[in-house]
This record gives C-alpha cells, sequence and structure tokens, in this order.
C-alpha cells in the first residue's frame, strides 16, 4: 500500500519516476508498529525470511527508494 501511495505521490506532483533515478532524492516516511497481516511467527518457512522484512518500519523508505 506504500509502495502505490508514493508512486501516486510522484504522479499528482508531476514528477517523471524515471528522472528520480540516480538522483539525489530523499524518502522520508513515518510510520509506527502495526499489527496488520500475520506475524512473522505465523508465516510459513517458504515465505518466513520476507515477512519480517516485508513488514519491519526500519526498512520501508528503503524499499520505496529502491522500488522508484
Amino acid at each position: 500500500m506504500l509502495l502505490e501511495t508514493a508512486w501516486e505521490a510522484v504522479e499528482r506532483a508531476g514528477i517523471d519516476p524515471v528522472s528520480l533515478r540516480g538522483s539525489r532524492t530523499g524518502t522520508y516516511i513515518g510510520v509506527i508498529a502495526q499489527d496488520y497481516g500475520p506475524s512473522a511467527a505465523d508465516a510459513g518457512e517458504q515465505t518466513a525470511g520476507y515477512s519480517l522484512t516485508g513488514s519491519m518500519t526500519s526498512v520501508v523508505s528503503g524499499r520505496v527508494a529502491y522500488s522508484l
């Protein structure tokens, strides 16, 4: 949901996403702990490694920066 919202913000600002690649652009995101979705303890063996990094609040801005 955050990636989609970030992309929409870039579009609405009239910024070409391709122009951001290699630029000195920062991503600043405020997040709090959440209880949405399954916990890491409930993840299956195949997804256990992704569930933790996919939901950690400390990595969300990096995920957006990498994706944009």
